[in-house]
C-alpha cells in the first residue's frame, strides 16, 4: 500500500483536517479535497488510493445522489461518511457501489479499520 493515498473528501475543514491527522498518525499517506470537482482536477486516474467521502460533499456542478458520487469515483474504493439515521443513504450509496458505509459519530479505528480494508482492495485494482 505504499503507492496507495486516502483521498479525503469533505466540505468541512475540520473533518478534512482530523481526518488527514487520523490517517498520518496511522501512517497512511492522506490528501483532502473540499469537492469531489476539486479532486477530479487534482487526481490522476492512474493515482492508487481509496477514497473517504463525507456524503455531505458536493461537487461544483452539484452532484449529491449517493449513486452520482460512487459513479463519479467508480475507479476507486469509496467509503462513504454519512449522518446517523440516513439508512436510504447508506443503503443506496452501497448498491451503487461504495465499499462501506460509516454512520457519524463515528471511532476512530473503527474508520481506521475500514480504510485499511478499502486501501487494500484499492492497491490490488
Amino acid at each position: 500500500m505504499a503507492t496507495s493515498t486516502v483521498f479525503v473528501i469533505s466540505g468541512d475543514p475540520a473533518v478534512r483536517d482530523s481526518l488527514a491527522e487520523l490517517f498520518g498518525s496511522a501512517g497512511l499517506r492522506a490528501k483532502s479535497f473540499s469537492s469531489l470537482e476539486q479532486w477530479r482536477k487534482a487526481v490522476p486516474p492512474e493515482q492508487l488510493g481509496c477514497i473517504v467521502l463525507d456524503a455531505r460533499a458536493r461537487s461544483a456542478s452539484g452532484h449529491g445522489h449517493p449513486e452520482e458520487l460512487v459513479q463519479l469515483c467508480a475507479t476507486r474504493a469509496v467509503l462513504m461518511l454519512i449522518d446517523r439515521g440516513d439508512v436510504q443513504f447508506a443503503v443506496r450509496a452501497i448498491r451503487d457501489g461504495a465499499v462501506d458505509v460509516l454512520e457519524k459519530p463515528y471511532r476512530d479505528v473503527n474508520l481506521l479499520e475500514r480504510v485499511m480494508r478499502a486501501a487494500t482492495l484499492a492497491a490490488r485494482a
